[in-house]
């Protein structure tokens, strides 16, 4: 995968920081933003929504998923950004989720905001093969049904 251009970086970044805006945590406080850009260029946000049932919550990452799919259906994803303060990498949900959308080698991109507000540097970029060594994928599944 290429390395993604910075206008692209700064656009996920503050279209990430407007739904982390809208974030609904009454419980942790932990908000969390997160944008995908696909391969056709477009960009899709999600933010975190909270359950006083727990399991019911939905993190950015799914919900920015869902509403790629939603508005166009499944495509080539050239990253994902995450803003959230401080600092966190997704949530093994989140990951697993990814492996079923995602290349092994797109590019997921930590911000935090009140750094990347300043010098708008991301805090790292891994891949989703760097936070998911051993996915539960297609192949996976295939080889223990058979």
């Amino acid at each position: 995968m290429k390395k993604p251009k910075q206008e692209d970086i700064n656009k996920a970044f503050y279209m990430a920081e407007k739904a982390r805006n809208n974030s609904y945590s009454p419980y942790s406080k932990f908000k969390v933003g997160a944008c995908i850009k696909t391969e056709t260029n477009d960009f899709f946000i999600g933010t975190n929504v909270e359950n006083a049932s727990f399991g019911a919550t939905c993190c950015a990452e799914r919900n920015a998923i869902s509403n790629m799919i939603v508005k166009i259906g499944v495509q080539t994803i050239d990253f994902l950004l995450l803003n959230t303060s401080p600092e966190a990498i997704p949530c093994a949900i989140c990951l697993q989720v990814m492996t079923e959308f995602f290349d092994q080698n797109t590019k997921i991109i930590i911000t935090e905001s009140n750094s990347f507000n300043e010098n708008k540097m991301p805090t790292k970029i891994y891949t989703l093969k760097d936070l998911l060594k051993v996915p539960f994928d297609q192949k996976e599944l295939q080889r223990v049904t058979q």
